[in-house]
């Protein structure tokens, strides 16, 4: 917030999720996250929509949770 008070760790899964869409776009190789569906969700999307290299179903890019 304008404060900087940071949100709670389940306020922040839709940032992270963009943010892994924009690392494997930005060619890294793996993203350390807590909720793995929606960060592969986000990088799915962004390589269907031309936004991101095509990593799907491939090892080049690792989503993995704690």
């Amino acid at each position: 917030d304008a404060q900087g008070t940071p949100r709670p760790a389940a306020g922040r899964d839709t940032v992270t999720a963009l943010l892994s869409a924009h690392a494997a776009n930005a060619g890294c190789w793996a993203v350390r996250v807590h909720n793995v569906q929606a960060s592969d969700d986000a990088v799915r999307l962004a390589s269907h929509l031309g936004a991101a290299p095509s990593y799907v179903g491939s090892s080049t890019l690792s989503v993995v949770g704690p």
